[in-house]
C-alpha cells in the first residue's frame, strides 16, 4: 500500500506545475564587471572545509539586467554585485546557462531587483521573473537605487539608442549627419578600451577581472555599426589578419583547456577577444570614412603579443 501511495504521489508531482530546482554549493570565483556574468566553480562541501573540484564555468545571472557601461548607476550596480558574491561560497541554482545565487538563505538575484540595482529582462518568463516584477515596481515607487533617476532607461533601450543606424541613402554629405553622439562616444570609449587592454595584457597591469570586462565591448562592437560591408582592399587585408590571429589564439585557448593549463588558456582567450575587437574596429573605421567622419578615427598600433 505504501509503495502504491508513493507512486501516485510521484506521478502527481511530475504532472503538476510544481518546479523543484536543486541547489548546490558553489564559489563565485569572479564577476565580469560591466556585464551580468559570473565564473562559477562547483564545490563539494565537507565537514572540515570546502573543496573546489572543477574549473570555472561562466554563467549569466538569471533574471538580471544591470545598467550598461556608460549608463547612470552602471558602475554602482556592478560594484554591489562584485562585493556581494565575488570569492564567496554560495548556494547555486542553475537554470540552463544561468544561475541564481543564495547567501544564508537569501536570494541574491531577487535582492538586486528589490533594491533597485537591476531590471528584470522583459524576455524572462520564469516563475522567478514573474515574482520579481512586482518587487521592481515597488523599488521604482520607493526610488531605490537606479530608480532615483526619474528618467532611468532600461539597458535594452539604452543599447537600442546607440544601435546601428540604417539609412537608405548613400550620399556622403547626407549620411554624415546620421552619426549620433552615442555612436561617437561608443567608438571613442571602445577604442580607448582596446588600447588599455592591449597594454594591460602586455605589461600585466590589468587583472583578469578587468580584462574580462572588456568582453562587453567585444560583443557590442560587432553590432553597433552596421555598414561594415564593401571594405577596401587594404581594409580587407587588415581584417583578414586580425581574424586569423583571433582564430589562432582561440584555438590555443581551447587546447590549453583540454590540457588543464587554465591560466595560460585564459590569457590566450583574452588575446583572441582583443583581435576580435580589432576586427570589428576595421568595420567601424570604414563606416566613419564613408560618412565623412574620418577625423574621429583613433589609430591603434598592432599588438605585440607573444605568438608562441
Amino acid at each position: 500500500m505504501r509503495k502504491i501511495f508513493l507512486c501516485l504521489l510521484f506521478l502527481y508531482l511530475m504532472s503538476s506545475n510544481i518546479a523543484f530546482a536543486a541547489q548546490e554549493y558553489c564559489k563565485a570565483s569572479h564577476f565580469v564587471f560591466g556585464g551580468e556574468s559570473v565564473y562559477v566553480q562547483k564545490v563539494k562541501k565537507t565537514k572540515s572545509n570546502s573543496v573546489i573540484f572543477n574549473s570555472p564555468v561562466r554563467y549569466k545571472l538569471h533574471g538580471i539586467d544591470l545598467p550598461e557601461i556608460g549608463q547612470n548607476f552602471g558602475s554602482e550596480s556592478a560594484n554591489v554585485v562584485k562585493k556581494i558574491i565575488e570569492g564567496k561560497i554560495l548556494k547555486c541554482e542553475y537554470i540552463e546557462d544561468e544561475v541564481v545565487f543564495f547567501l544564508k538563505g537569501h536570494n541574491i538575484n531577487e535582492f538586486l531587483i528589490k533594491k533597485g540595482y537591476a531590471w528584470v529582462p522583459l524576455t524572462c518568463k520564469t516563475e522567478y521573473c514573474n515574482e520579481w516584477m512586482p518587487l521592481q515596481e515597488e523599488a521604482k515607487k520607493q526610488a531605490f537605487g537606479l530608480w532615483g533617476d526619474s528618467n532611468a532607461i532600461a539597458p535594452w533601450e539604452f543599447l537600442k539608442n546607440i544601435a546601428t543606424i540604417k539609412t537608405t541613402t548613400t550620399h556622403k554629405s547626407k549620411r554624415k549627419n546620421f552619426l549620433t553622439e552615442e555612436q561617437k562616444e561608443f567608438y571613442t570609449a571602445a577604442t580607448k578600451r582596446i588600447k588599455q587592454v592591449i597594454k594591460g595584457i602586455n605589461d600585466g597591469s590589468l587583472s583578469t577581472q578587468e580584462i574580462e570586462s572588456f568582453n562587453l565591448f567585444y560583443d557590442d562592437i560587432e553590432n553597433i555599426f552596421s555598414d561594415k560591408g564593401d571594405l577596401t582592399a587594404e581594409e580587407k587585408k587588415e581584417a583578414s589578419a586580425y581574424k586569423s590571429f583571433a582564430e589562432m589564439f582561440m584555438a590555443k585557448a581551447k587546447y590549453k583547456e583540454t590540457t588543464k593549463e587554465y591560466s595560460q588558456g585564459i590569457k590566450d582567450y583574452h588575446k583572441a577577444v582583443v583581435y576580435g575587437a580589432l576586427l570589428g574596429k576595421v568595420g567601424m573605421d570604414s563606416y566613419l570614412r564613408k560618412t565623412g567622419n574620418e577625423n574621429l578615427i583613433i589609430k591603434i598600433s598592432p599588438p605585440t603579443f607573444n605568438k608562441d
